[in-house]
């Protein structure tokens, strides 16, 4: 090793200047004997001199605003409640930055036919009670969301069936070829059969969160001037942990729990509008600003208007990325079409074409937007019009959920998740919510031909699909609005820069420590 010989010759060239009596230049080798004796140990143990700087006590405090009742998988009524759960129920599979991970998993193989995959467990994996994990816990994972997981989670399981191989190996059986069979097992739990049998009927109790395979299970829950949900680490988890404890501390509002981070009762802060943001806290903290599978638009009802000029005319003129600094202070990314730079980079996927802007005559925007009133709606909308005259309309989301439902609208202001790998069925389809009101075969097809057809890469398709629904124009895609992530700066190691779902942050909370 090079950086051995150079210590050597070091150490050589000294002992000689010693034998010599030259003692005046003997204070600058020894420095220099020293640095370089130095260097090579990080080197020779870079692991050890990194790690050894990682504190393993830490504890970290996030403020979160929705109680939590039940930390039981498919049972969770809120973002917090399933944040929570996932840390402590880890998914079979997990997207990790658009990339899929398993904490469970030696090896896996997917079929050419796409309708079977062959798993084999890690060797010597346990749940939190010291119970052995083995794929009798995966097969009642399977069924527990059969039963209890959200419709449109249970209906992929519906056609789902695994068979045991023996306690480490097993066979996922699919009824039909799915491109999306492994991206949809992102929503299985594996979980303790002998725990869950023992508490059954009652999945609620928050006792259950005890026995989970992650690496932090449930402690306690205290109730003092507020709830704090705490878990501990997990002395059974099979990787390094270097937290000792996280602590949720649940706040009546937002607004309360911005003040408690200012005020450094807590360490951590999600999903923080950016409005709320104040000048010159960025000192002590770190902003992630974590993209997510979706984008805000205006989405035009074919049966309602014909806006082939409308949309050619504000695709050519308008300044999304004015709109990103006027309206969401930076904190989104603009986008042409569906995937906004960011996601296309993780799909793979070419860019759109921009239109330059035209000079023509702007049609007459005789229609009406239909929006939420919630986050940044309202903004976006009275920004459209102070720039094009277009009318707007503030609804609640259960209202709009009816006006969707009954396509009772010209046009929407509206903001669609498609998930990862991109699902746009259930926006664009017939058999979705067909947000367009479109009857399109061609894209039926295209639709069908993705998750059905063996031969098609569901990444590459994403590109004829969105490609087919820009040619409608019936669309104006406008920009995808940053999940805003807040911790302060004694924390390292929280890495994610992409997830499908709030709820997937902490995919990789073991390596999170303070310094």
């Amino acid at each position: 090793m090079k950086i051995n010989k150079e210590i050597r010759d070091f150490y050589l060239k000294t002992r000689k200047l010693i034998k010599n009596g030259q003692l005046d230049f003997f204070p600058i080798y020894v420095f220099f004997f020293i640095s370089f004796l130095a260097l090579g140990l990080v080197f020779i143990f870079p692991d050890y001199l990194i790690f050894t700087s990682k504190k393993t006590n830490g504890i970290y405090r996030e403020g979160v605003y929705e109680d939590v009742k039940t930390l039981t998988p498919y049972l969770t009524t809120n973002d917090t409640e399933k944040t929570i759960a996932n840390i402590i129920f880890p998914s079979l599979f997990e997207n990790y930055n658009g990339k899929i991970i398993s904490k469970f998993l030696k090896s896996y193989l997917v079929n050419k036919e796409k309708t079977e995959i062959q798993i084999t467990l890690k060797d010597k994996l346990y749940w939190a009670n010291g119970e052995k994990l083995t794929t009798e816990d995966i097969r009642f994972g399977l069924e527990f969301a059969k039963k209890f997981a959200p419709s449109e989670i249970s209906r992929f399981f519906s056609q789902l069936e695994f068979k045991i191989i023996n306690e480490s190996q097993g066979v996922f059986i699919s009824k039909f070829p799915d491109n999306y069979l492994i991206y949809n097992l992102v929503y299985l739990k594996p979980l303790p059969v002998k725990v869950f049998s023992h508490y059954s009927p009652d999945f609620y109790a928050l006792d259950l969160a005890q026995n989970g395979f992650g690496p932090f299970v449930l402690k306690e829950v205290r109730n003092n001037k507020k709830k704090i949900i705490v878990l501990e680490r997990n002395k059974y988890f099979p990787e390094k942990v270097y937290l000792k404890r996280i602590e949720f501390h649940i706040f009546k509002d937002q607004k309360e729990a911005l003040t408690a981070f200012f005020t450094k009762e807590i360490d951590a802060l999600a999903g923080i509008n950016y409005f709320n943001l104040p000048s010159g806290f960025k000192k002590r903290i770190r902003i992630y600003k974590i993209v997510l599978p979706r984008v805000i638009g205006i989405f035009f009802n074919q049966q309602k208007i014909k806006a082939n000029e409308i949309v050619d005319f504000l695709n050519a003129n308008l300044d999304r990325q004015e709109i990103v600094k006027n309206v969401f202070n930076n904190y989104a990314e603009k986008s042409e079409g569906i995937f906004s730079p960011s996601v296309r980079k993780i799909l793979n996927l070419k860019g759109v074409e921009v239109l330059s802007p035209q000079k023509t005559a702007k049609p007459q925007f005789d229609f009406t937007l239909i929006l939420p009133n919630s986050f940044y709606y309202p903004d976006l909308a009275r920004y459209l019009k102070s720039k094009f005259k277009i009318d707007f309309v503030i609804v609640s989301r259960i209202d709009l959920n009816e006006i969707i439902k009954n396509k009772d609208y010209q046009a929407l202001l509206y903001g669609i998740n498609y998930g990862y790998p991109p699902n746009l069925a259930y926006f664009f389809s017939q058999t979705g919510i067909n947000l367009n009101n479109s009857e399109s075969k061609i894209l039926e097809k295209e639709i069908l031909e993705t998750k059905i057809n063996p031969a098609k890469d569901i990444f590459s398709s994403q590109q004829e699909i969105e490609k087919i629904i820009l040619d409608q124009k019936s669309n104006i895609f406008l920009v995808n609005p940053y999940y805003l992530y807040l911790v302060d700066k004694k924390f390292e190691g929280f890495d994610i820069f992409f997830v499908n779902d709030f709820s997937e942050r902490f995919v990789k909370i073991q390596n999170i420590y303070s310094k």
